[in-house]
């Protein structure tokens, strides 16, 4: 992402990728491991974000972008 930024920037062409880690959804429900499945759904639960936290995240970006690399941890 780092590269096609650079490479797109003297055509005025901005570019983000949000890449939240867990997120609260139904996946732990197709996983038919079921240690596997309870592991990340605790995991969803514990410290997953919701779909809206990305949203307003998403939003807030293409709002007001950010002209240089952000990590939020």
């Amino acid at each position: 992402m780092e590269g096609l930024r650079q490479e797109q920037r003297e055509n005025n062409i901005k570019s983000t990728i949000i890449s939240p880690g867990a997120v609260e959804t139904e996946l732990y429900t197709t996983i038919s491991d079921k240690n596997v499945a309870e592991e990340l759904h605790q995991a969803q639960i514990e410290w997953g974000l919701s779909a809206e936290d990305i949203a307003q995240q998403s939003l807030m970006l293409s709002i007001h972008p950010i002209e240089y690399p952000l990590v939020i941890s």
